[in-house]
């Protein structure tokens, strides 16, 4: 969002001013991390496969900062150790509603996105060459794999909206839309995943 919008001014402006500095922890709602796996070990605390669900912006505020923050800046962390996807799209819901976050950026959570996912997983089981579907930004970052082998959400819908929808116009000139007010009419729950127009079998995975 930008150090300098309405929210992130705010978070800013605590850091800049010398009295207020020092309340900063207490001015902010902190940051939620959901990991895999939380070990702690003497004074340190070791986390796998982690993600902030809450606190994006304190955290780029604070690294867009950095030169302000010192000792007398404290921040109030929540860690939290589960490896369920449903469990995690709960937290990441939970925990955001208490900001002015639109349905739209809730798009990962989607049931039928977590079922479309596993499609892919199962349709390209043993293949070499096989797509993924990434329901989540960055979702195979560490496994090294091709990006042309990769279809993210919004590269799905255009071809969705394209093929079976028959309307390339919006595919190719109004994208955002497709993940927006026509989320539902894209990702509609019972639509099956390979399906077949007048003139192209379409077969996602």
């Amino acid at each position: 969002m930008g150090v300098d919008s309405e929210v992130n001014t705010e978070i800013s402006s605590t850091l800049l001013e010398v009295n207020r500095k020092s309340r900063f922890g207490l001015m902010n709602n902190g940051i939620t991390i959901v990991a895999s796996s939380v070990r702690p070990a003497g004074q340190e605390i070791f986390i796998r496969d982690f993600q902030i669900v809450n606190g994006c912006q304190t955290s780029n505020v604070l690294i867009a900062l950095d030169n302000e923050v010192d000792s007398n800046v404290s921040l109030m962390v929540k860690l939290i150790e589960a490896d369920e996807s449903t469990v995690i799209d709960d937290i990441v819901r939970a925990t955001n509603r208490q900001s002015k976050v639109e349905d739209a950026q809730f798009i990962s959570t989607l049931s039928v996105l977590r079922d479309l996912e596993k499609f892919f997983n199962a349709r390209g089981s043993g293949e070499p060459n096989r797509l993924y579907f990434e329901r989540r930004k960055g979702q195979y970052g560490p496994e090294n794999i091709a990006p042309v082998r990769i279809f993210d959400v919004r590269e799905t819908a255009r071809c969705f909206a394209a093929i079976s929808m028959m309307r390339p116009d919006i595919a190719s000139r109004y994208p955002n839309r497709l993940t927006s007010d026509l989320l539902n009419d894209v990702f509609k729950s019972g639509t099956p995943e390979e399906l077949t127009t007048p003139h192209v079998t379409l077969i996602i995975a």
